[in-house]
Formats: C-alpha cells, sequence, structure tokens
C-alpha cells in the first residue's frame, strides 16, 4: 500500500498502470486562418502537407503522420487495446484529434467521401492519394507553366528559378514523368 503508483486491476496491465505510453494531447492553437485550405485543383499537396506536420508537430501529434523515410518505424502505432487500455484510449482521442485538424484545414468539396473512421494516418494516405489521382491534368498545367516561364529583366533572376523550380516539383509529386507523358506535355505545349 505504500507505493504512490496505482496497482494495475482487470481493465489496467501492469505496464499501463506504471508506464502511460501515450500521453492525451491538447492542441495549442487552431488551424491557421492565413492557410488557405487544401483543394486538389490548386496542386499545393506538398506545401499544405508541410503546413500540416509543422501544426501537428507543436503539439507533439506529428507522429501520428509524419516519419522520416530514414527512420519508418518511428510513427506511433495503435497501441493493443487489451494490453495497454490507457495508453490505447489515449491514442484514439490523439487519433480523432488529429483527423479534426485535417478536416479543418481541407475545403468541404475535399471533405466530401474521406473516410474519417480509421487512422489519422490512413486518412492522410487517402487524401493525399485523391490528391495525386486527380492532378493529372493539374501536373500537365504546372510543367507547361514551368516550360513557359520566362525571367523578365525587371525580377531578379533567382525570384524566376525558384518559382520554375517550386513549378517542377509540385508536378514531381503528383507522379513521375516517363517518356509517353513527355510527349502529350509537349504536343500541348
Amino acid at each position: 500500500m505504500g507505493s504512490d503508483s496505482p496497482e494495475p486491476s482487470s481493465t489496467m496491465s501492469a505496464t499501463d498502470a506504471t508506464y502511460s505510453q501515450i500521453c492525451p494531447t491538447k492542441l495549442n492553437a487552431h488551424w491557421p486562418s492565413s492557410i488557405a485550405p487544401f483543394d486538389h485543383t490548386t496542386g499545393e499537396f506538398t506545401k499544405w502537407s508541410n503546413k500540416l506536420e509543422i501544426f501537428l508537430q507543436q503539439s507533439g501529434l506529428n507522429k501520428y503522420i509524419f516519419a522520416p523515410e530514414s527512420k519508418p518505424d518511428c510513427l506511433i502505432t495503435e497501441p493493443n487495446a487489451s494490453i495497454e487500455p490507457i495508453a490505447h484510449a489515449n491514442w484514439l482521442a490523439n487519433n480523432d484529434l488529429i483527423i479534426g485538424v485535417i478536416q479543418a484545414a481541407i475545403s468541404e468539396a475535399e471533405q466530401d467521401g474521406l473516410k474519417t473512421d480509421r487512422s489519422a494516418k490512413e486518412c492522410y494516405n487517402a487524401l493525399k492519394a485523391r490528391a495525386q489521382c486527380k492532378g493529372l491534368v493539374k501536373q500537365v498545367a504546372l510543367i507547361c507553366k514551368a516550360l513557359t516561364t520566362y525571367a523578365p529583366v525587371a525580377k531578379p533572376i533567382e525570384a524566376t528559378a525558384w518559382k520554375i523550380c517550386d513549378l517542377i516539383n509540385r508536378a514531381f509529386v503528383i507522379g513521375s514523368i516517363d517518356r509517353d507523358f513527355l510527349k502529350c506535355i509537349v504536343l500541348l505545349n
């Protein structure tokens, strides 16, 4: 009885009672209204995704969705409810919070059909896949725009170069470009 830690019960494992691996989180802020909601027609998924990651990072929730390529196993995955019920309940609450952030950060058109009854990672991946699939026409438009961008004499060359590189980066995020796709772009240009 002299111990300060709770005694394990039938609903709480010894691991869960002594060390809760996942803590409940509260958001420190709301999604900034200065950031336009994501809409696939803009072709700005990568920029939006980077802003989402930074926003979630401020509350320590980024590891539910984002993991470095060098450490893909550092994602916070759903704990087993029978082994760690408290950690599982906290994970579910944090997961719902992230899904709410995603919904607040996308356009109403993007919200239609978005599956929110899964993990935040699955919700994010579905949104990303939708953005990439609907973006083929946008991809052609981005590459055509990059190919037709000229550097005005009055503007620094760095600004134009950055704009062209940004357009190309956004096009490649949508999908890879092969020989046949490049032929289509040139024919349409």
